[in-house]
């Protein structure tokens, strides 16, 4: 866990000697990125694993759902409320008014994904930019990217008033309602769109995203522009997640092994393909790819915890118990790994939970199975788990409670009711 420390006031010192030459050099820049990663959390709340957007993969045990995330509160985005310097990592800060400090570093966060972090700075230059169609669509993606839906659709709306033709625009727009819920006005909308605009890249990505996550048949919004553009790599990427979606994943398979040909350093899509080769049996691919994936981005939790996912299942494959203390140690890492970079994760506390209990080390497994129940109360298997580590301690009563619980959430499961009727031989009741 990071230590936060306070913001720095501003001071009436120069320029430079304020944020310290922070926009002198490239490696001031990604020194200051290097340490933001320490505060580093997602915005997107549940990637779900599990999410749609984000920056990592989806989890193998996820990678067949893309969820809706509701938007996260953030309160006014108005530039005049937000006041004081920002924040930008350990040691800096920028002054409001220092316009081009802010343009440079929203730029910055941009590039690295970093969508929420941009936002602070672009609502800074956003009183300069308010006629500016191409700013305000970029300020609408950055919403969308963060989550912010209607903030997203309002801007985006912003936009469209001064250019009433602006396909980002109008694909934010629609995107930014599908996202709230207003499934049937946002597909209304993009295809009103389309039929003005019938070849527009923008427009026909956000009609093969909704398609895809709404399960509608094909051939359609995507195929299409991979026809007017064979190796366009969101649609690559929008396609293979699709083909994933129906379980279709030898034409996965064939999406991702081109987007990675195209994009070689395209991390997302790496991920991805280990994930395909996964279901399809091919660990050794599967692996190598989850690990250039990370080497590309090594803090994508979501490909730390489907590494432990493959090195778990190796544990099965084990031809001695040698092999099958390294591959339980080698998962066990990468679900550490995977919740210290996202705490939240909840499979991932599980999965260690499971194996701490395999070891014999019921104290921590409780600690971890409790967290994973934080997230999934209704998870009879976390539950089971838990009533596991409290009988080793011989916690009986404790245990017991966990399994009435899981026998509450599913009444017919034989292991609950096998471990119920143990506990009663026991006298504990």
């Amino acid at each position: 866990m990071s230590t936060e420390i306070p913001e720095k006031t501003a001071t009436k010192e120069p320029l430079k000697q304020k944020i310290v030459g922070l926009l002198k050099t490239r490696k001031v820049l990604m020194g200051i990125f290097w340490a933001s990663l320490v505060q580093w959390s997602m915005a997107l709340g549940a990637i779900a694993f599990f999410q749609f957007t984000g920056d990592g993969s989806e989890s193998i045990e996820n990678s067949a759902t893309d969820s809706t995330q509701a938007e996260l509160s953030r309160g006014s985005a108005d530039p005049k409320e937000i006041e004081g310097p920002i924040s930008v990592s350990a040691g800096f800060t920028v002054a409001p008014e220092d316009l081009k400090a802010h343009a440079r570093l929203m730029e910055m966060f941009l590039a690295t994904g970093e969508s929420d972090k941009a936002i602070p700075h672009m609502e800074r230059l956003m009183p300069k930019h308010r006629g500016n169609p191409e700013f305000l669509v970029k300020a609408a993606e950055m919403y969308l990217g963060a989550a912010r839906f209607s903030r997203a659709w309002e801007t985006a709306q912003n936009c469209l008033a001064l250019a009433p033709g602006n396909s980002k625009a109008q694909a934010v727009a629609v995107t930014a309602e599908y996202r709230q819920g207003r499934v049937d006005e946002a597909l209304k909308n993009i295809r009103l769109a389309l039929d003005k605009n019938p070849e527009n890249p923008d427009l026909l990505m956000a009609l093969g995203i909704m398609e895809a996550e709404l399960g509608l048949p094909s051939p359609g919004a995507l195929e299409k522009l991979l026809r007017i553009r064979p190796d366009f790599p969101p649609a690559l990427y929008q396609l293979g997640r699709k083909n994933q979606l129906e379980g279709n994943f030898l034409d996965a398979l064939v999406r991702f092994k081109r987007l990675v040909e195209v994009e070689p350093d395209n991390a997302k899509a790496r991920g991805q393909l280990g994930i395909v080769h996964y279901h399809l049996g091919e660990t050794p691919q599967a692996q190598q790819q989850f690990e250039k994936a990370l080497a590309l981005n090594p803090t994508d939790f979501n490909t730390w915890y489907n590494l432990g996912e493959l090195w778990l299942s190796k544990t099965y494959q084990g031809k001695s118990p040698t092999d099958h203390r390294q591959f339980r140690h080698e998962a066990m890492a990468c679900y550490l790994k995977a919740v210290e970079l996202y705490p939240p994760h909840g499979p991932a506390h599980y999965r260690i939970g499971v194996l701490m209990n395999g070891n014999g080390q019921y104290k921590e497994a409780i600690r971890y199975l409790q967290h994973a129940l934080e997230r999934d109360p209704s998870s009879v298997s976390a539950l089971i788990q838990l009533s596991l580590a409290y009988e080793r301690l011989e916690l009986y009563d404790d245990a017991r409670e966990q399994l009435l619980k899981a026998f509450d959430i599913d009444p017919l499961n034989t292991t609950v009711i096998f471990k119920l009727r143990k506990l009663s031989e026991k006298g504990i009741s």
